[in-house]
Parts: structure tokens; C-alpha cells; sequence
């Protein structure tokens, strides 16, 4: 009885240091597997830059400081569907900027030239997906 007893004391105060020591140690262990893990590949030179619908004030200065690093040629915008009660608005008259127009606004802004942008303006969903005929043609 004695002896299971000691075991059990053993056991209890192993359990305890390395528990201390994974608290005080965590953080330093925790940044090295980080270190470890992640890793970062340099950029390299690609044939477009493609901007996907729906955050254009995130992606689209990404874009634009891609092309002045020179690591792509061109932009290709993708346009998003329209969202509910676009059409009733235009119909009385109501015009307001689509994603589209906005990234075009944007890359002018940054000083991208428009022979830079290429555009995909139809749209065709299937759920989260963006379809793009295929006899439309890249301008």
C-alpha cells in the first residue's frame, strides 16, 4: 500500500514540474514551432495579377503594388454579382458605382494605366462561383 502510494506521489509531482515547466516554457516553444512552420516564399514574377470580387479596398492597391514592383504585366478585375434591388434602382433612375467601376476608380488612383487592366464585366453565379462564358472576350 505503502509503495502505490509513492508511485502515486511520484506520478502526482511529475505531472506537476512539467506542467510548470510547459507554462513557464510555453511561449518559447510555442514561437519556435512557429518559426519552424511558417515559412515564406519570395515573390516571383507572374503573367496576371487576378483581383476576385467582393473586398476591392484590400485586394486592389495589393494589385497595384504588384504592377509597380513589375512583378506582373497586367490586372484582371473579375465582376460580382449584383446584389438584390440593383436592378429597381437603375430602373428609376439610381446609379451607383458596381465593384467594377470602384477597382477601375482605384487602380486610376494608384496610377495604373487602363492598357494594364484587363476586365471581365459579365456575370454568371452558380453559388459561390463566378462562371465566365467562354466566347467573352478579355478587353
Amino acid at each position: 500500500m505503502i509503495r502505490l502510494m509513492w508511485r502515486l506521489v511520484r506520478a502526482l509531482v511529475t505531472l506537476v514540474l512539467l506542467g510548470v515547466a510547459l507554462y513557464l516554457g510555453g511561449p518559447y516553444l510555442l514561437a519556435q514551432a512557429g518559426r519552424y512552420l511558417i515559412t515564406e516564399d519570395p515573390l516571383v514574377k507572374g503573367d496576371v495579377a487576378l483581383v476576385v470580387s467582393g473586398q476591392p479596398y484590400l485586394c486592389v492597391p495589393e494589385a497595384a503594388r504588384l504592377y509597380h514592383e513589375r512583378l506582373t504585366p497586367k490586372i484582371l478585375l473579375v465582376n460580382e454579382p449584383r446584389p438584390p434591388g440593383q436592378e429597381e434602382l437603375l430602373r428609376v433612375g439610381f446609379r451607383y458605382p458596381d465593384g467594377l467601376e470602384l477597382s477601375l476608380q482605384l487602380l486610376e488612383a494608384l496610377r495604373v494605366p487602363r492598357e494594364a487592366i484587363l476586365t471581365i464585366p459579365e456575370r454568371a453565379v452558380v453559388g459561390d462561383v463566378t462562371l465566365v462564358p467562354p466566347d467573352v472576350t478579355v478587353r
